[in-house]
């Protein structure tokens, strides 16, 4: 009983201190403030099943453990899971439904890096132990590059991103800087960035912070060839920490404002026709993410070209997926 009422007065201070936030947004640039809860919710148990997950404890006390990479969503709608521990991709609908396992042990590393998809169903698999980017395609597995023609020296931190015409781009840090390079000519752009993200005519959406000493943050937009085409300075927010994490197909960037509390994400959203910000914060609080999430692990998400922010998140007890439409 007790429980309940603590819950009950933690949601009651929640939703007031949403209010008073709101409210103060006017004055930071802020177009409007909007709460969204999840439209979708899917839970997806660790086991041998084939509908079921992988999870291993390296080290119980230090919390270290291996678990699913990342997720995609497909133009099919499904959702196609990178089960490292399993070594496969799990395809899943949004009831949770098992469509399909494809297997992965032919590729021989023991942890995979990322995966993305493009309009015609193919799947690019990541690894960065053995340096390669791999296809498949009705479950063919096949060598599509190996990295080290790509890289002039040791990367880390590399990640895939594909853009609406599927032009494949790889991310990477190299002497500290990120360059984000075009796999498919091999052309790459070089700016020292935090993030990038491509829309669906090939612009560049960049973060980048003002020289040390200042708290300045800018959005910045660049066309294929880098040249700048808008600067946007970022609201000013105590205690914030920004991600660019999606564009969708209406050149929206999102921006991922971290939280560590597993109560609230914000996510600032940038209308280029109205040249400001929304505010949306994405509610978890009717969830038991605060009881279960696995807070060493962190979390995965994916914004779609539709609008849909994609959440993935490690439990004690499983994958916790979670769907947020923005209008």
């Amino acid at each position: 009983m007790k429980r309940k009422y603590l819950i009950l007065i933690i949601t009651l201070i929640l939703i007031l201190s949403s209010i008073f936030l709101i409210k103060s947004q006017k004055s930071k640039g802020i177009a409007k403030s909007i709460v969204l809860k999840p439209e979708t919710i899917i839970d997806i148990p660790y086991g041998d099943n084939k509908n079921e997950v992988g999870f291993n404890w390296l080290n119980d006390k230090s919390g270290i453990c291996l678990y699913p990479q990342t997720f995609f969503i497909g133009k099919d709608k499904n959702i196609y899971i990178l089960d490292s521990v399993k070594k496969r991709v799990l395809v899943i609908d949004e009831n949770s439904e098992f469509v399909k396992s494809i297997d992965l042990n032919c590729i021989g590393s023991k942890r995979l890096g990322d995966l993305v998809i493009d309009s015609q169903s193919k799947i690019y698999i990541l690894d960065p132990i053995l340096g390669k980017i791999f296809t498949c395609v009705d479950g063919k597995i096949n060598i599509y590059e190996r990295l080290n023609y790509l890289f002039p020296e040791n990367p880390h931190f590399i990640t895939l991103n594909i853009d609406y015409s599927d032009n494949l781009f790889l991310g990477y840090f190299c002497n500290n800087e990120l360059i984000y390079k075009k796999i498919h000519n091999g052309e790459k752009l070089n700016i020292n960035f935090s993030t990038s993200k491509v829309d669906n005519e090939n612009n560049f959406y960049l973060l980048k912070n003002d020289p040390i000493g200042t708290n300045k943050i800018w959005l910045i937009k660049k066309d294929s060839q880098g040249k700048e085409i808008k600067k946007i300075l970022i609201p000013d927010f105590e205690r914030i920490d920004l991600k660019l994490i999606g564009v969708d197909n209406k050149f929206r960037p999102y921006l991922l404002m971290k939280r560590i509390n597993y109560e609230f994400i914000d996510i600032l959203i940038f209308e280029d026709e109205s040249n400001s910000f929304s505010l949306y914060s994405l509610n978890f609080t009717e969830t038991d993410l605060i009881e279960n999430a696995i807070f060493t692990s962190g979390y995965f998400y994916r914004v779609t070209e539709n609008g849909e922010i994609w959440f993935m998140f490690i439990t004690k007890n499983g994958l916790r997926m979670l769907k947020f439409k923005v209008e």
